[in-house]
């Protein structure tokens, strides 16, 4: 990011901002990221209250869930503590120290979300993969194969965006010697990453349609799973946006006021890919919930997640098992 000292003009502001100070942008997106953060932590509580009971399974793709959640509460401390610092306020009114501060906690933010993000898409592959019978070798083959590209292709972005510049602190604060030597790499590789992250949301969005059609499930079952999965879309436009945003920053005149839109879409991005992989495994529980009510002596099996009473309609015991049961 170029540009980051502020004017002469505004040394006359260099303790307008008290230390503790956090921008009306900066609450706004704190009070979005809290409020998806709330979702996520409930929504896996939920998980280990049904394997508690013996109703639901913890798969791998809970434990990716779980990780990537870890690095999303991270991402969010470190996105605070760059909003008390001075990010979401305009670059006049903050101090020297103020804006390097901010520009700190940002990359760091930055980084671990990157790392969390990746996590995240994990998970999705993982409980995709785990509805995949043993004998569709080349569904788990490309699986896999979207999961390890999307991750390699993160990975190379994290040490470019990390390795930019020598020393690794001349990214937040240029007045000490040093030189960013793979700027330009690093932003022309980061279209390749966006194309590749954008492709692999579009991929796990699309692919529970090719799931669901060999089912005999109502359409009203399928069109509901494939309508949550679908929320992906719009993770595959974040990393686009993010792209572009970073590319804007590079040369913003006022890069703390202007990286909120960034944070946004990179937030957003990351708790909706979260949200999306904890909802279909609690449908056991649910299930176990609602059949209790209507047949008190109801069992749910924690493999399949079906319930063993008896279903009155064929298109209700279709529904049950949908989501929980392998693919013909």
């Amino acid at each position: 990011m170029n540009g980051l000292a502020p004017s002469t003009e505004s040394r006359s502001h260099q303790m307008l901002l008290p230390r503790s100070y956090t921008s009306h942008a900066g609450v706004v997106v704190n009070t979005v990221n809290f409020a998806e953060a709330a979702v996520t932590v409930v929504l896996i509580l939920l998980r280990l209250h049904g394997a508690s009971i013996k109703v639901c399974r913890l798969r791998w793709d809970f434990v990716f869930v779980v990780l990537g959640t870890l690095f999303a509460i991270a991402t969010v401390g470190l996105g605070h503590m760059g909003y008390r610092s001075g990010l979401g306020t305009h670059l006049v009114d903050l101090t020297y120290m103020q804006l390097f501060a901010s520009l700190k906690w940002l990359w760091f933010s930055i980084f671990v979300g990157i790392a969390g993000t990746c996590i995240a898409k994990l998970a999705i592959v993982a409980l995709l993969y785990q509805m995949t019978t043993f004998l569709q070798t080349q569904r788990k083959i490309f699986l896999v194969c979207v999961g390890v590209v999307n991750s390699c292709a993160t990975l190379i972005q994290m040490m470019l965006a990390v390795f930019q510049c020598e020393p690794v602190p001349y990214l937040w604060n240029r007045y000490g010697n040093g030189s960013c030597p793979r700027l330009q790499t690093s932003l022309t590789y980061s279209y390749v990453q966006s194309g590749i992250a954008s492709f692999t949301d579009l991929t796990l969005a699309l692919y529970p349609i090719t799931i669901v059609w060999n089912m005999n499930a109502s359409l009203r079952t399928k069109i509901g799973f494939c309508g949550l999965m679908a929320g992906g879309l719009i993770c595959a436009v974040a990393p686009i946006e993010r792209s572009f945003s970073a590319k804007s920053l590079n040369n913003s005149p006022d890069p703390t006021w202007d990286v909120m839109t960034f944070q946004t879409w990179a937030g957003t991005e990351l708790w909706l890919i979260l949200i999306i992989a904890s909802i279909p495994p609690l449908r056991p529980l649910f299930l176990h919930w609602f059949q209790r009510r209507q047949n008190p002596g109801a069992n749910v099996n924690p493999e399949i997640g079906t319930i063993s009473a008896p279903i009155k309609r064929r298109s209700e015991k279709d529904d049950e098992t949908l989501l929980t049961a392998t693919v013909v």
